[in-house]
Formats: structure tokens, sequence, C-alpha cells
């Protein structure tokens, strides 16, 4: 049973170097999990200068896919995923392997090797707060989030190197049962996604992406992106009535995405009128529209009406 209250491991920036020498990680801005380089974990690089990132400022993440890693996220924010996951090993096993504690409520993200995993399978859920990760990059230790700090609590062997070990059989059959379900279930209507920038006579979609960070990072980071980010975004274009193509562009590679579903929450956005524009986008999900001047100046309105 994981008890994530464990002693922690500490290390220097120069041991964590070496400890992922070896695997693909990229530099994120710090106090944030927002990635400082373009192409999000397809950035990432092995043998990359960890200790001089962490020592300018940079928080740290390993890149999934291009480092041969899944994760299992345990999420102990609006439901405790911990007692999920607790269950979960005690039907599958326990993993002994490079784990860290994450900063907001004690949740868990638990690293392994990809190997067994199908290639089918993408992200999904595995039980109420937990999350299994695939196609993504995720922030580890010693990066910090909203003040606090990841921290090493099991998977680091006598000379300093991490331990990502295999998944078990058991492990491997849930996963993959659970990921192919998942995809057949989100891939129903691939025919109507869209894979190029839709082309409109009256909004020009381009200019939108290049002076709107919040909506760049939902097509930059549409892999990895939460559901409430994702539809605050289709919400706030919900009220140009000429946005679907758009929204649908955005979303093709949500990992929850169906033609379906994200057209019902477009005409439910409409249906009910209320819409979430700057303000709102820059007050609940500042930590993706940091630096631009519109939120910046929100911000500070607002801690000036206090």
């Amino acid at each position: 049973m994981i008890i994530p209250e464990k002693s922690t491991i500490i290390l220097t920036p120069e041991q964590i170097e070496f400890s992922l020498k070896d695997v693909s990680t990229l530099p994120v801005y710090g106090n944030t999990k927002i990635g400082a380089v373009e192409h999000g974990y397809k950035s990432g690089i092995v043998n990359a200068p960890i200790s001089q990132w962490l020592r300018n400022g940079y928080n740290l993440a390993i890149s999934l896919p291009l480092s041969d890693f899944v994760c299992i996220d345990v999420d102990r924010h609006d439901k405790d995923g911990l007692i999920a996951y607790n269950e979960l090993v005690t039907k599958f096993g326990e993993i002994d392997t490079y784990t860290e504690l994450t900063p907001t409520n004690g949740g868990l993200h638990i690293f392994v090797r990809a190997d067994g995993i199908l290639d089918n399978v993408k992200n999904c859920d595995l039980a109420d707060g937990v999350e299994f990760k695939k196609n993504s990059y995720v922030v580890c230790a010693p990066s910090y989030f909203k003040g606090n700090q990841y921290k090493i609590i099991n998977g680091v062997n006598a000379d300093g190197s991490y331990k990502f070990a295999k998944l078990s059989p058991q492990w491997l059959d849930f996963i993959n049962s659970k990921g192919k379900s998942y995809t057949y279930k989100q891939s129903i209507s691939t025919e109507k996604k869209h894979k190029t920038l839709p082309q409109s006579t009256k909004l020009n979609y381009n200019k939108m992406l290049a002076s709107c960070r919040f909506l760049a990072y939902l097509k930059q980071y549409s892999e990895e992106i939460k559901e409430p980010v994702w539809y605050s975004g289709v919400n706030m274009l919900a009220r140009n009535t000429t946005t679907d193509e758009f929204i649908h562009w955005l979303s093709q590679d949500y990992p929850k995405y169906t033609f379906e579903e994200t057209q019902k929450k477009i005409e439910q956005s409409r249906k009910v009128g209320i819409y979430r524009g700057c303000n709102y986008i820059a007050q609940n999900h500042y930590e993706i529209c940091k630096g631009c001047p519109k939120a910046e100046a929100i911000i500070r309105r607002l801690k000036n009406d206090r």
C-alpha cells in the first residue's frame, strides 16, 4: 500500500541530472506546468543540462513518449484517488518504481516503463482519481507548483540512479483493456476531425492563435490538458456562432474528444448564454495566461480592488 507521507528523498540538481541522463526531459517555467519549449513533450532531450535549468529557476518535466515511459497519476483533489489506487494495488500488486509526491493534496506520480503497453492505448482514467498518462510530459521533482514541491518517495537505487520498473502482466492487462475500450469510444467520429487549420472569411484564426496565449496553449498541449481547461476554451469561443469548425480543430487531439460531445458543449454554452471571457480565463487559468498584457492588467485591477 502506498503511504505518501513516508520520508522523502532529497537530491542535488547534479544528482538529478545524473539520474535522468538517459531520460528525455524538458524545461518548464518556474512554479508552473507550462513547458518552456515550443513543441511540448516532443522537445524533450536526453543528457539534458538539468542542473543548469534548475539553478536558473526552471521546473523540470519528463517526456513520456520520448522516454518510453508511462505515468499513473493519482489525484486527491475532488476525489481521493489514493483509495482507488490502493484498491488497484491490492488486485494487481505493488509497483516498486520511481514515485513522487505531487505538490497539492498528496497525490502521486508513478513512473514506469511502457513495455507491454499497446500502441493504440492513450491517456485514460483507470479509476476515480487515477489517470493513466502516455502521450504527454509530466512535471517532476524537484519542481515547484504554486509554491509547493514535487518530492521523491520511492525508486532511487544505491548508486543514485532511478528505478523505472516494468508493469506486471496483471497491470498490463488491466491498463490495455481500459485504454483500448476508452480509445474506441472516443474514436467513433474520427472521420469528422479537422487535420488542418479551418479557413474563414469572418475570423482570422491565425491572428487569434498569435494574440491569445490561452488558445495557443489549448492547441499546443491539447493531448494533456484537463477537462476544465478544455471546456473554458470551448465556452469562450462558442460566443461567436461561426467558430464551430475552429473549436473542433483545437480539440481534435484532446484525449476525451468526440465530435458529438464537443458539439454538445458548444450548443449548451449558446443555450445558456453565459460565456467565459478574458476576466474568467485570467483568474482561473492564470498559469497559462501569465505574461499576457491583458491578463496581467486584469490581475492588477483585481488586486487594487481588494
